[in-house]
């Protein structure tokens, strides 16, 4: 070898020291995983004739993947690393100048650019350890320092053919060494900090052939030894099989103590509790509508052992699940065992006051004792009575009793009026009575009041008659007067009664007289007199006395048979009844007779009811809107005889005797019923037209004379 060739020997030597120092004072310290190495060039003129803009496009390779952790080893996987890395790297392109200001501005460049390629490759190594470790179980006995580490990081210099060069490898802080740069015939060991080795040396260079600046990180390449000049150094070893991924252990087992499962009647904001889990940093504590938790109303995280819910979470009488899951800094948790169930208290169930009567008008006599319903679910009932209905000028404030009534022990005035409420309350809530504001009233002296019906002076009061009066608070009862004096000393109704009213009846008043009345409340303060003091009032007029005319009572008469009667005064209508027997059990006629209709007070009999020899009874009585009225002498009875009405005995009844009968100077008494009348005329034109009407019918005729009454 020339002198010349050991100069640029030294002169690369020399470089190396200048950039170590120059790496180190730019910042790189031991963590960094990249290493600047200057490549050299004879052929500095082809180096010149490169464009400036290329010498700043040195590009870099990428890391290879690190190994699985725990894998055996495999002897092809040194050749696959450097075909991996080989396919990665890419030569440079810009030559290195010969001017030492040019060099040194283009080291400059690739220092910049070997920066930021290392720092993207530490980004990707931490990526690839993040990664292992959340799915690597945990070893025991190994520090964590140990087991997160960074991958191997290899650099390998790429100079000109047969020129070796040496650069130090940089030192990992978290303790993981690249392997020692190989020269062109051996690799060394590559080290790393937990003591492990990859690879015996002369089994691989990891150097390809390459005439640039080269920054890479990653393993060592494998593969036979390659003599100069087809490559010049290699990457180390990839620093050991990194420490199995960490897999965290879940907390430990636990359960959920109070309130104990189906637990029922819990209030608004109960406590939850549970046992201690090994390894649990925290606690995630959820409730629940359902069992299978898609309806989660509060969830909370703490470290201790119990948790009191809010009380404006849950709602009365809801039923709620609730489990809680333990939970490591690492992210490994644990779900107790079953959800536990709890039922919160429902609110208290509706009532209501029963007594005194909600607003009754009655005045009550002290001391007066409230009561109500009972509350389902209610643990006390709070109690209130004031003078106005707003409650707030209180006499009475109980907040807390248990039972369903309460005696109030103050006094209270006459007639005045009182308001409360009661309200049922328990741990989860409160309802007031219906209703809401209940009222009552002390005994006063009887209130004022006022005569209504019959008015005052009334002179046509209708039997029976109604006496009405307005109520008079506070009266108990009522003592009602009726007489026919003023002073009442001739009092024909005195009676109590508890209502405003009283019937008389025509058991108690007559018709067609005048009456004085009077009214007096009563309770057991006072007696208080009606407005006015007394009224009067006259009942009308039922139907005056009358009598029974014709047939008088026990003749015998013929046909046709009239009966008559006097008018009754006041009478507005006559019932005329003829029956067989006096008791009118079964009646042959009973005719409503209207005499301003009929024209008078008789009734003709239809000669077809009657027969001869049979004897009638027969009664009228008299009526008006106030009462009925009979006869004075009733009834009458009459025997139907046989009348003689041929007057010129020809032997046929017919118009000739009717002329003989007016040819008489005096009329016969022809029907015998003892009076010679404008009748017996009737009589005998009535039997001349049935015998006319028999000659038609070829009937027989009515034969209608008889012998006279003795």
């Amino acid at each position: 070898m020339g002198r010349s060739s050991w100069a640029i020997i030294l002169a690369c030597i020399l470089g190396a020291i200048f950039f170590g120092m120059l790496q180190r004072g730019c910042g790189l310290g031991a963590d960094s995983p990249v290493v600047l190495v200057p490549p050299e060039s004879r052929d500095t003129a082809a180096q010149d004739r490169v464009a400036p803009s290329a010498r700043s496009s040195t590009r870099f390779a990428q890391p290879p993947p690190r190994p699985t952790a725990r894998q055996p080893a495999d002897p092809s996987r040194g050749r696959g690393a450097r075909e991996a890395i080989t396919s990665q790297i890419q030569r440079p392109q810009t030559l290195t100048p010969a001017d030492p200001a040019a060099r040194a501005e283009a080291l400059r460049r690739a220092r910049d650019e070997a920066l930021a390629q290392g720092a993207a490759a530490n980004a990707r190594a931490n990526a690839r350890r993040n990664v292992s470790r959340q799915t690597e179980p945990e070893t025991s006995g190994v520090p964590e320092d140990s087991a997160e580490r960074t991958g191997q990081i290899a650099e390998a210099a790429l100079g000109q053919q047969s020129t070796p060069f040496f650069a130090q490898p940089p030192i990992s802080r978290r303790g993981v060494a690249s392997g020692r740069t190989s020269n062109p015939m051996q690799g060394l060991n590559g080290a790393n900090a937990d003591g492990r080795s990859n690879g015996p040396p002369g089994q691989s260079n990891g150097g390809v052939l390459g005439n640039g600046l080269l920054v890479t990180s990653g393993g060592g390449g494998g593969g036979p030894v390659v003599p100069p000049p087809n490559g010049n150094g290699g990457g180390g070893g990839n620093g050991g099989d990194p420490p199995p991924s960490e897999t965290p252990n879940p907390p430990g087992a636990f359960t959920l103590q109070s309130p104990p499962n189906n637990q029922t009647g819990l209030g608004l904001s109960p406590t939850l509790t549970w046992t201690r889990s090994n390894n649990a940093a925290s606690y995630r504590v959820e409730i629940a509508s359902d069992s299978g938790f898609a309806d989660i109303v509060h969830t909370a995280t703490l470290s201790g052992l119990s948790y009191t819910t809010p009380p404006d979470i849950l709602a009365p009488g809801a039923t709620y699940h609730w489990r809680v899951t333990a939970l490591r800094n690492s992210g490994a948790e644990r779900v107790s065992g079953e959800s536990f169930v709890f039922v919160v208290l429902p609110a208290p169930g509706p009532f209501a006051v029963t007594a005194p009567a909600s607003n009754a008008t009655q005045g009550l006599v002290g001391p007066v004792t409230l009561a109500w319903n009972d509350s389902d679910g209610a643990e006390a009932y709070s109690l209130v009575v004031a003078t106005d209905a707003a409650l707030t000028n209180t006499i009475v404030a109980e907040p807390a009793l248990t039972d369903t009534t309460y005696t109030i022990g103050v006094a209270l005035n006459e007639g005045a009026t009182y308001h409360w409420r009661v309200v049922a309350t328990n741990a989860v809530g409160s309802r007031t009575a219906s209703p809401q504001t209940a009222q009552f009233r002390m005994l006063g002296p009887p209130g004022p009041f006022t005569l209504l019906t019959p008015s005052d002076g009334d002179d046509a009061a209708f039997i029976p008659v109604v006496l009405t009066w307005s109520p008079a608070i506070d009266a108990k009862e009522y003592r009602v007067e009726v007489a026919t004096d003023s002073g009442f000393a001739q009092r024909v109704v005195n009676v109590v009664t508890t209502q405003p009213m009283r019937l008389l009846t025509a058991d108690d008043i007559d018709d067609g007289v005048t009456y004085f009345w009077r009214v007096s409340a009563i309770n057991s303060l006072d007696v208080r007199g009606s407005t006015p003091a007394v009224a009067t009032f006259t009942t009308r007029p039922g139907p005056g006395a009358f009598a029974l005319r014709t047939p008088a009572d026990g003749a015998t008469i013929g046909l046709p048979v009239s009966l008559q009667w006097d008018e009754s005064p006041n009478a507005l209508a006559y019932t005329v009844q003829l029956a067989t027997s006096a008791d009118f059990a079964d009646p042959i006629v009973s005719e409503f007779v209207i005499p301003l209709l009929s024209g008078g007070t008789f009734f003709d009999v239809p000669d077809e009811l009657l027969e001869v020899g049979q004897t009638y009874f027969w009664r009228v009585v008299a009526g008006n809107e106030v009462r009925e009225r009979e006869a004075i002498v009733s009834p009458f009875a009459f025997t139907i005889g046989v009348t003689e009405y041929d007057l010129n005995d020809d032997g046929v009844v017919d118009v000739r005797d009717l002329y003989a009968y007016h040819a008489l100077p005096s009329p016969p008494d022809l029907n015998a019923d003892g009076v010679a009348d404008d009748s017996d005329r009737r009589g005998l034109r009535d039997a001349i037209r049935d015998e006319e009407r028999a000659k038609t019918t070829n009937a027989p005729g009515v034969v209608r004379a008889v012998s006279p009454t003795p």
